[in-house]
């Protein structure tokens, strides 16, 4: 078997084109002397990096910080409360309705479902006012619901609905800002009202 050379690396015979041999062991030296040069470089890059600046060769992983928590107010039992809502219910200049929400904070991860969706029930005569309209509906026996539609840092999201007739004439939400009376006029004299007070 003919010796190879290592100059041929760069420009070989031309005899070697008809010595499959010899050609295919060229193919192999060339490929050896690619990957070490490779492997070289590689090795220089390392020792420089770590020569330049050494902090790198010893760093620890970025440390995986947990999520922040994400505090909110929730509905809970009188006894477990921090605070309570008042929410009143006004129509005509009268309170038909008045309901207390117990609440506290906690993480929001940390809250579990109720099983089934804590609802007050009210009900009252919707007395005729041709300034407003609930779909259609002037005037009845309605049966009204309030309940916790969501959690915030902040405060409560509370659900409103009003039914007659098996029938929602209205569907809507009101925010209770923490520490702050919230008023919300629905229609022309129907408003909703919430207040924050102490647990007593």
């Amino acid at each position: 078997m003919q010796k190879l050379s290592f100059k041929w690396l760069f420009k070989a015979p031309d005899w070697i084109r008809t010595d499959s041999e010899t050609k295919q062991n060229l193919k192999r030296l060339r490929l050896f002397v690619f990957l070490s040069n490779i492997g070289i470089v590689a090795w220089f890059l390392v020792v420089m990096i770590t020569i330049t600046n050494p902090s790198l060769a010893w760093s620890q992983p970025p440390e995986i910080k947990s999520a922040a928590p994400d505090i909110v107010w929730h509905e809970t039992s009188e006894d477990k409360a921090e605070r309570i809502v008042a929410f009143e219910s006004i129509v005509d200049g009268n309170i038909i309705a008045s309901a207390r929400f117990p609440v506290s904070q906690s993480d929001r991860s940390d809250i579990k479902p109720e099983k089934k969706q804590k609802i007050f029930k009210y009900s009252f005569t919707l007395h005729k006012n041709n300034d407003r309209n609930f779909r259609g509906v002037t005037s009845g026996n309605i049966e009204g619901n309030i309940w916790v539609a969501g959690l915030g840092p902040n405060g409560i999201i509370f659900g409103i609905s009003w039914i007659t007739d098996n029938k929602i004439i209205l569907n809507t939400l009101h925010i209770a800002t923490i520490d702050k009376e919230e008023t919300s006029e629905i229609a022309p004299g129907v408003f909703f009202k919430t207040y924050w007070t102490s647990k007593k």
